[in-house]
């Protein structure tokens, strides 16, 4: 396998668990955050401990130094916690992660969680990601988010962010048609088509 992940909430890992993840082979760390407080994260994260999750983080920009892995923030927002995306970078250290995948809550299932509303948050959104653009840009760390919020039926109904957040590939096709795979990174198509 050239390239191996895993999604977790992070509160199971330790830094014993995460030296032999990464020892045997585990390139990326996906981790699934609900909420910057940990107010918010506790209430969306049932069972979960804001302190443990912020440890991980501690372990994971110290093992920098010493492995290569890459890890990922998926944050789904809804009108709840999307405000606090603002202080992101006040609670988070630039130097633990290398992405930050921002999403609209979307209906994908039964949730505790039922107000998929987003219209209230909607003309705040492109200021506010703005701003967590440039910090992302500071702190060296790829953000994958949508430039504005679609509203319900526009676009792929697979995902709200961009076609490319799911890559598909087969026998007979892989992911897009333009995409050269074997000259061309994803950052640079990434970058290539904005």
């Amino acid at each position: 396998m050239p390239y191996i992940s895993i999604t977790t909430n992070a509160n199971l890992l330790t830094e014993e668990k995460i030296i032999a993840l990464l020892e045997a082979g585990l390139n990326e760390f996906t981790i699934s955050l609900h909420g910057v407080t940990r107010t918010s994260y506790e209430n969306f994260m049932k069972k979960a401990s804001y302190e443990k999750f912020q440890n991980v983080f501690q372990i994971f920009a110290k093992l920098k130094a010493t492995y290569n892995f890459k890890v990922r923030i998926n944050y789904t927002f809804n009108k709840d916690n999307f405000y606090e995306l603002k202080d992101f970078f006040k609670h988070f250290n630039g130097d633990s992660f290398d992405m930050l995948q921002i999403r609209p809550i979307q209906k994908i299932g039964n949730t505790e969680y039922n107000d998929f509303d987003l219209d209230a948050i909607r003309d705040d959104y492109k200021v506010l990601i703005q701003d967590i653009r440039k910090s992302c840009v500071a702190h060296n760390i790829t953000l994958l988010a949508p430039n504005a919020i679609p509203k319900q039926g526009e676009g792929n109904t697979s995902s709200l962010i961009f076609d490319y957040t799911f890559c598909y590939v087969s026998p007979d096709k892989f992911w897009k048609n333009d995409f050269q795979w074997k000259t061309q990174s994803f950052n640079d198509y990434s970058k290539e088509i904005g």
